[in-house]
């Protein structure tokens, strides 16, 4: 067995497994003298402590396979199994009592690793950096983890879509999300949403139970979808925002909904994109709902998109924040977006400046908000810089602050609806 020290394992090593894990494996793996507790299940935390001690020998954690799907394929590759669906991180204690032999205790964990990986049919591995048990064959390499930083994929441009919500308003997200994908799409429906650590599938008799993580956790909750929906994050409420308020999002290739080879003037899918959008809006009775088009975006190992974040030089493009502190929305965005959504409050705020838009901004209602779109460019994602010059007065908006010496500063709007 791989022992601990220079060529042994690190401080980070991992259990990946075929079946989950359960507190009595761990208290048939561990040494005698050691005691076991704590949680199994979806995000299990078990604590292995010496008897009549504080010492801790091991925490075992559950991860998910997300972390890093090209790991785990070279883990696949290595060792010949697959459908390792499980991944438990195996580490010591990050504060409280550490054994006073730290070398034989990273021996010791790394034995309690392998019983682990024996019980689960799986592997132990040296985070990031090498599969450790079963031992590979000389010439295995290790994980080249400098190839995670090779020249990104191509650049895609994406429609980033994001709906303001007061809880008092709307306390079941999930719920609306649904009603309004099984209204427009409901080929788009979920089937998946996240657990503490594991994907879970979903069907309309687990609403409460994902709403129930979307109000628990501080993560909130995603649910997959088929492409080009994909993932929709439901962001958890913040205790500290001013008016109660939360927000939905979801980015969606452009080029699913206009394909490059699509002829100029044709529709494609936008339609059925925009009807989406409004319907959630309405389902949601959101406050404020925007569709913005970015660029620089990439796809992921699964398949949707993601931002680039490095190099600084090579950065995806970011949706215009309207946060204030703790407030989620301090004003509408400084520069014109794609499609616009407002709600009553908004509506009533902006009213007497929505004259002023009309020939740049076609505006329509839906249920509960008014939607503007650019006149003429309601079919083709657009970016601010080719929408409209034309846009919502300062007063209503951020704003950019020039000064002599410093930075710019971004401000808030000077008036904000009056939410009761």
């Amino acid at each position: 067995m791989t022992q601990a020290g220079a060529d042994g394992p690190g401080e980070n090593m991992q259990v990946y497994v075929r079946r989950e894990l359960t507190l009595d494996d761990v208290v048939a793996a561990v040494p005698a003298g050691y005691a076991v507790e704590g949680v199994d299940g979806d995000g299990a935390y078990i604590t292995v402590r010496r008897e009549g001690t504080k010492e801790v020998l091991a925490v075992l954690e559950e991860n998910s396979l997300d972390m890093d799907f090209r790991f785990y394929d070279y883990l696949v590759e290595v060792s010949g199994k697959d459908a390792m669906h499980f991944v438990y991180d195996v580490h010591e204690v990050s504060s409280g009592r550490q054994p006073r032999d730290r070398r034989s205790a990273c021996d010791r964990r790394l034995e309690l690793a392998v019983r682990l990986a024996q019980a689960g049919d799986g592997v132990v591995a040296d985070a990031l950096t090498r599969q450790l048990w079963p031992e590979p064959g000389p010439h295995v390499p290790d994980y080249d983890l400098d190839a995670e930083d090779e020249e990104p994929g191509p650049r895609v441009r994406v429609v980033c879509m994001t709906w303001y919500v007061r809880h008092r308003v709307c306390s079941q997200p999930v719920h609306a999300w649904v009603r309004a994908l099984s209204a427009v799409a409901p080929q788009w429906l979920p089937t998946r949403y996240t657990g503490v650590a594991r994907m879970w599938p979903f069907d309309v008799g687990r609403l409460e139970e994902v709403e129930e993580r979307w109000r628990s956790d501080e993560d909130g909750v995603n649910m997959d979808s088929p492409s080009p929906i994909d993932l929709a994050l439901f962001r958890h409420l913040d205790p500290r925002e001013p008016h109660g308020m939360y927000r939905v999002e979801c980015v969606v290739p452009a080029e699913a909904f206009i394909p490059a080879d699509t002829p100029a003037g044709s529709p494609a899918e936008v339609p059925l994109l925009h009807e989406l959008f409004t319907t959630v809006a309405d389902e949601l009775q959101a406050e404020l709902a925007l569709a913005e088009v970015l660029d620089g975006w990439e796809r992921s190992d699964r398949g949707d998109v993601m931002p680039v974040e490095s190099p600084p030089e090579e950065e995806s493009e970011w949706a215009q924040s309207l946060k204030d502190g703790a407030a989620l929305v301090a004003g509408l965005p400084e520069k014109p977006v794609w499609w616009t959504w407002l709600g009553p409050a908004y509506e009533r705020l902006v009213y007497s400046a929505l004259p002023g838009l009309r020939g740049a901004w076609d505006q329509h209602r839906s249920r509960h908000g008014l939607t503007l779109v650019p006149a003429g460019l309601d079919l083709v994602p657009t970016k601010a810089d080719a929408l409209p010059a034309t846009w919502f007065p300062q007063e209503f908006c951020f704003w950019t602050r020039r000064r002599r010496f410093g930075r710019p500063r971004r401000r808030p709007a000077d008036r904000l609806p009056q939410w009761d």
